[in-house]
């Protein structure tokens, strides 16, 4: 596991947006930029007008893109008034050339007003915020209010009253937390997870006291009641009415949103990634019911682990009992009642106040309101199928390779992607891209969204063809006819196409054994090739295995969907997928190099070593996850950024992680999947776990491996049953220590009332021998006449009882 860099905080110039962007369409002139503010961005403004103005936006009222800025040469900001430019100025010259400019995000809505006195009949404006937050969904309420009023007043005024509202949005107080608390707040599904980093507004902003007996209902939690807001006014007195600004936004959000996101029971589906739901009043919800109120969400007590072990048949778990959920008091300033996962803010436009929720487990390559559910559906649909050439960087399991995980080698190994809607609005080829990416990062790769392109026009074709590996989503059937794409995947159908010229590789041996040479290269890059011992020769297996891990991982995804688990605990699952390619990347690198830049050697328990990386893998096992398929994929991977960025993440992890010593991956996997492991391994595990995890970030460290959806703490607390004493002793131990920490005891809370009761059992158990041994030791003493005051000197075990009352709640 690499750590990443935090993915939430504000920009270095404490602005949440640095640019709003206008564009007009004219049937003489074309798109044209009509509008940068508060300066000019130096990016290429007819390209940016092309984004901003999709195809087809004639036919519908509204659209909604997404663009990236700082990719390339075209689109990075040049501004001598922009920020890059001023840091670049106060500092080293040569160092600042060498490094790359903070990618920056565009959201765009195109409205179409009809005008019979116009020339097309209509008139089409666009407006963008440009940020450098990845969650651009929580600006969507307010452009679309500040859209509607640039329409009536199309000034410059109007855009610095937009500009000045969404960077007086309040964040200061907001958590920012590591990359493994983001993986812990994501996983589970309580409301108060780290609930002690929200600190309380100071007195001067407290509200006023209010008697219980006259407070009403719909002040409860929120400093304003957004139910019975008065109607603003703008400077000319003309009264704004919010439910009526809001309405139309609510009603194209609510048609976006996917059946299964709607009714998924685990991490509030879609809504845990969305904009704000509709506001109290304004027709889009239930009357009288806080729209920041979070879907229940049940817990999961059984063990998945498809993904980390090629095993089939498994499931992402059952929906537990364990479905308590505390939530903590209302924090002033904030909108309805505090949930941990999202920080709770406002922005006010016009004398509207919009509600806003930011995500705080958002990474970098996640961005926007995209479904991974929905992509998954499409590409595992009946109609959904792949045609073209074999490749072997892309089939990994012949021609029974899933066309989902044909998507992601092609991410991976950096082949050009597009995602083709032909007739479509370019709001669903841009939800597309923007769920490949995080398909192809799943929390633990970056680099997926300097190569995105979430609309592409034909006009930008040249300059998206200078990206390697690009991933974009285009709505002009035109793109088929292009030579340039590798693979290209129809949101209609679900339909792939692997382009007939695609580029194969060349001769490249393959593991077949433990014992090989160090790779001798030769030729250019497409010729690498493993030289084995044996001159094993290169198969690529054109038929694959039924039985082949990949295979069985999607069944368990596709039955989890179908099952309504959630957007949240899907993405997590692709985490994990990466994970185990990962290490498996890393026992490539053992057995063709002698070494491995990406993690532990792979090995098994063996005169009281502990194992880590993948161990060593029986015959079986290799030939459902390592084929010589496989192989190529990772050979391919090693020769991308994303897999430079990779090593750079594990070397920087590497040296700030808190466990140290061993490899808690693995002995997590050999808790949960082992079979017959050996009473010396599982003592060694639990020894070095109670040893090694004792403060706050070893703890942090270790729950980020054990998520709800795949049991928690349920793989070690098995050890509370194992017959030998000093082993279930040691487990409390490490119990004890994981409940010192708050996020520990809530852990400790999830678990299944069978595994409470008995952790219960044996605290009490040790407690009343402690009892016993002290009244032993008074006793002794009385009978050798040694005084009370000394009989603390006798060394009595200390009680714990204080421990013990925390598991009963």
């Amino acid at each position: 596991m690499a750590m990443r860099p935090p993915d939430i905080s504000p920009s270095r110039s404490g602005e949440h947006v640095s640019y709003i962007l206008v564009a007009e369409f004219d049937i003489d002139t074309g798109s044209q930029l009509t509008h940068q503010f508060p300066y000019p961005t130096g990016a290429d403004k007819q390209l940016l007008a092309e984004v901003m103005l999709p195809e087809g936006v004639h036919n519908r009222s509204e659209d909604w893109t997404v663009f990236l800025l700082n990719q390339n040469a075209s689109n990075t900001i040049s501004s001598v008034f922009s920020r890059h430019s001023i840091d670049s100025a106060a500092s080293d010259v040569t160092t600042m050339a060498e490094e790359r400019p903070e990618l920056m995000y565009g959201l765009s809505l195109v409205r179409t007003k009809h005008d019979a006195a116009a020339k097309r009949k209509a008139h089409f404006k666009a407006m963008a915020l440009c940020t450098h937050h990845p969650f651009i969904q929580i600006y969507k309420p307010v452009l679309s209010l500040a859209l509607d009023q640039f329409y009536v007043d199309p000034s410059v005024e109007t855009l610095s009253r937009l500009f000045d509202a969404v960077n007086a949005m309040d964040t200061s107080p907001i958590p920012h937390f590591t990359h493994m608390e983001k993986l812990i707040l994501r996983g589970s599904d309580r409301n108060d997870c780290f609930a002690e980093k929200f600190l309380p507004p100071p007195p001067s902003q407290q509200p006023p006291a209010v008697p219980p007996k006259t407070q009403a209902p719909s002040e409860l939690g929120s400093q304003t009641d957004l139910g019975t807001t008065e109607y603003g006014s703008d400077e000319s007195g003309t009264k704004v009415d919010p439910a009526g600004a809001l309405a139309e936004y609510n009603r194209s959000r609510a048609a976006s949103v996917t059946s299964v996101s709607e009714t998924s029971s685990v991490g509030g589906g879609r809504k845990s990634f969305d904009a704000p739901g509709p506001v109290p009043g304004t027709g889009g919800g239930a009357p009288g019911k806080d729209w920041t109120t979070r879907h229940k969400r049940p817990s999961f007590d059984r063990v998945s682990s498809a993904s980390s072990t090629g095993s089939r048949g498994l499931g992402l778990g059952m929906k537990g009992s364990s479905d308590s959920h505390e939530h903590s008091k209302p924090r002033a300033g904030t909108l309805g009642t505090r949930d941990t996962h999202f920080y709770n803010t406002s922005i006010v436009f016009k004398g509207v106040t919009l509600p806003i929720r930011i995500p705080l487990s958002t990474f970098r390559d996640e961005i926007g309101d995209f479904s991974l559910v929905k992509l998954i559906q499409t590409f595992s649909s009946p109609t959904a199928g792949v045609s073209g050439p074999l490749h072997p960087h892309l089939h990994t399991n012949g021609v029974q390779t899933h066309p989902l995980i044909l998507i992601f080698n092609a991410l991976i190994t950096e082949k050009n992607v597009v995602f083709l809607g032909a007739n479509h609005a370019a709001k669903d080829v841009v939800d597309y891209v923007l769920a490949a990416c995080a398909l192809g990062s799943g929390g633990f790769l970056r680099g997926m969204a300097e190569r995105a392109y979430p609309y592409a026009p034909v006009a930008i074709r040249d300059i998206m063809e200078t990206t390697t590996g690009y991933i974009a989503g285009v709505v002009n059937q035109i793109f088929e006819s292009f030579p340039t794409w590798d693979i290209l995947c129809n949101i209609e159908t679900g339909q792939i196409t692997v382009n007939k010229n695609i580029k194969q590789p060349g001769y490249s041996p393959v593991l077949t054994s433990g014992a090989f040479t160090r790779q001798q290269r030769e030729g250019d890059d497409d010729r690498e090739s493993l030289n084995a011992v044996n001159g094993a020769t290169s198969k690529f297996d054109n038929v694959g295995r039924p039985d082949a891990a990949d295979n069985g991982f999607m069944e368990d995804i596709t039955s989890a969907i179908q099952a309504h688990y959630g957007e949240t605990v899907i993405r997590m699952r692709m985490g994990d997928y990466i994970l185990r390619f990962t290490r498996l990347a890393s026992l490539y690198e053992q057995e063709a190099f002698g070494e491995t830049h990406l993690g532990n050697r792979s090995s098994n328990f063996a005169h009281g070593e502990l194992g880590s990386g993948v161990g060593i893998l029986d015959d079986l096992s290799r030939a459902r996850e390592f084929s010589p398929s496989c192989q190529q994929r990772i050979e391919a991977w090693r020769r991308t950024r994303l897999y430079k960025y990779h090593v750079d993440d594990y070397r920087n992890f590497q040296q700030v992680r808190a466990i140290r010593g061993f490899d808690p991956v693995y002995q997590i996997q050999r808790l949960r999947m082992g079979k017959n492991v050996p009473e010396f391994e599982v003592e060694a595990i639990v020894r070095t776990l109670r040893d090694s995890v004792q403060t706050y970030e070893q703890v942090t460290e270790l729950l980020a491996l054990l998520p709800p959806y795949s049991g928690g703490l349920l793989p070690i607390t098995f050890c509370l049953f194992h017959p030998q004493h000093h082993i279930r002793e040691w487990t409390i131990d490490f119990l004890e220590a994981i409940q010192r920490q708050p996020i520990g005891r809530l852990f400790i809370h999830s678990l299944n009332l069978y595994h409470r009761l008995a952790y219960k059992r044996l605290v009490q158990t040790r407690n009343a021998q402690a009892d016993v041994a002290k009244r032993n030791t008074v006793l002794a003493a009385t009978a050798f006449g040694i005084p009370s005051a000394g009989m603390s000197l006798l060394g009595s075990t200390p009680s714990n009882q204080s421990q013990s009352s925390l598991i009963t709640s």
